[in-house]
């Protein structure tokens, strides 16, 4: 562990560099033990199929007890044990001595098994969709040697105690890290972790493990281990978390005098139902490879439909390509359309004029062969309809005057005008206003009088 100038200063190098805690549990047990429903409880383990896989149906030297080795929170030592530390170290107990005091040269016994536990005893089995809970305990299960000559006598004397209520259980862990808790004396919750750097390591004298009172500026500390690992389990006389007990022993579990032929029988009974959940399990692990089969044939569909998918999504990408090909296509035939359009109306007026002037050179011929034109008589002849110059020509003709006609290539080119002029005036039908016209204009042409119905 990383000790700061702070705590070598206030002389605690040497206690930190130990990185070790130990935590004494109350040992309670009933004298009237089932030895069913311990089999039932112990069964739950995941590591192991039975009890007999368990310490052994030929073993009947040791001896079996099952207790709360620590719960998360805050104990009676002033050691914080945050869920989330405590979880990652919940199998860390396994295999671990199980010694009395403390005292490393007396071994009594080995942890077996540990697990998380809630409340109830019931065993937490993590998934991504369930939170680590606030409040838990770690359960552990072990053996204790109760036939070897030099501990032979301790271990009988501990189990009566422990028959009694008179032993308890103690945790040990090391740790290479540690914070500080804090919290209002007048409180039970409201924790605020502190974490543990060069400017806060002045709290670690504070603690009562390090020599402090637990107490700074008006409020209870406490140190918050941190990468636990369990080392060890010590049966002791010194409680310091009321909520840790041990919840299970038996003192003759196999073998000898006191397996009698019931506890014979339940344990045969026991593996049986171990054998026959070996066959359920063998038989979902069968269906389950066929529903892995099934899965496999669904993905190979899955995969079908997608290249299906992408087959159509290419041959719309392709069909809108080819739509803003034509739209585009389109745009440029009505640029076009547009252009020829103006042409054709240019082309119109020409032709037009030219068919204008056509006509009114033959109106001319046809005219000069009786009368003599003038310049702006040609224009008249050029604005007449044709029923109105077949009228003039008639009434010309009643006269005729061969005269030779000059006129000008210039005057053939005359404008169009809206409106035929009329000489007389006056509200009449069309048809008798053109002839009207008609008569009007053969008048200036002729130079005297044409009365209607053609007489002079």
């Amino acid at each position: 562990m990383k000790i700061y100038s702070a705590e070598q200063n206030d002389g605690i190098s040497d206690l930190l560099e130990r990185s070790r805690a130990n935590i004494e549990c109350k040992f309670s047990i009933s004298k009237d033990i089932s030895f069913d429903s311990l089999i039932k409880e112990l069964t739950k383990a995941g590591d192991f199929q039975s009890v007999k896989d368990l310490i052994g149906q030929d073993e009947p030297d040791l001896a079996l007890i099952v207790s709360i080795l620590v719960s998360a929170g805050w104990n009676l030592n002033d050691d914080v044990f945050l869920p989330a530390e405590l979880w990652k170290a919940r199998h860390t107990p396994k295999h671990k001595p199980i010694n009395n005091e403390h005292d490393e040269t007396v071994i009594l016994g080995h942890i077996i098994d540990s697990k998380a536990v809630d409340k109830t005893g019931k065993e937490i089995i993590y998934t991504q969709d369930t939170p680590i809970p606030d409040q838990f305990d770690i359960e552990v299960a072990g053996v204790l040697y109760k036939s070897l000559p030099q501990i032979k006598d301790k271990v009988s004397n501990l189990l009566d105690q422990a028959s009694k209520g008179e032993l308890f259980v103690s945790m040990e862990c090391w740790f290479d890290d540690l914070a500080y808790a804090i919290q209002d004396k007048s409180s039970t919750g409201n924790i605020q972790v502190i974490e543990r750097k060069e400017d806060t390591a002045f709290l670690t004298k504070h603690l009562r493990v390090y020599g402090g009172t637990g107490e700074y500026k008006g409020y209870k500390i406490g140190r918050v281990l941190k990468n636990i690992v369990f080392g060890g389990q010590g049966l002791v006389k010194n409680p310091a978390n009321p909520e840790s007990k041990i919840t299970k022993v038996a003192a003759n579990l196999e073998g000898g005098n006191d397996m009698d032929k019931e506890i014979a029988k339940q344990l045969e009974e026991a593996m049986a139902n171990v054998a026959e959940r070996d066959k359920k399990i063998e038989s979902l692990t069968k269906d389950l490879e066929a529903s892995k089969s099934q899965s496999n044939v669904y993905e190979t569909k899955v995969k079908e439909y997608d290249q299906e998918i992408q087959k159509f999504l290419g041959q719309i990408s392709t069909a809108t390509e080819s739509i803003k090909s034509l739209e585009t296509e389109k745009a440029e035939m009505a640029k076009k359309l547009e252009t020829v359009e103006a042409e054709f109306a240019k082309v119109k007026d020409e032709l037009s004029k030219i068919t204008r002037a056509t006509v009114t050179k033959e109106r001319v011929e046809k005219l000069s062969k009786v009368k003599t034109l003038t310049e702006a008589e040609v224009k008249e002849i050029a604005d007449m309809s044709d029923e109105t110059f077949t009228t003039v020509l008639k009434y010309a003709s009643v006269n005729p005057v061969k005269q030779e006609t000059e006129i000008s290539e210039a005057s053939l080119d005359v404008e169009e005008k809206e409106d035929e002029v009329d000489f007389q005036g006056g509200d009449v039908s069309s048809e008798d206003k053109n002839t009207k016209v008609a008569l009007a204009t053969a008048r200036c042409i002729l130079g005297k009088q044409v009365k209607e119905g053609g007489e002079n």
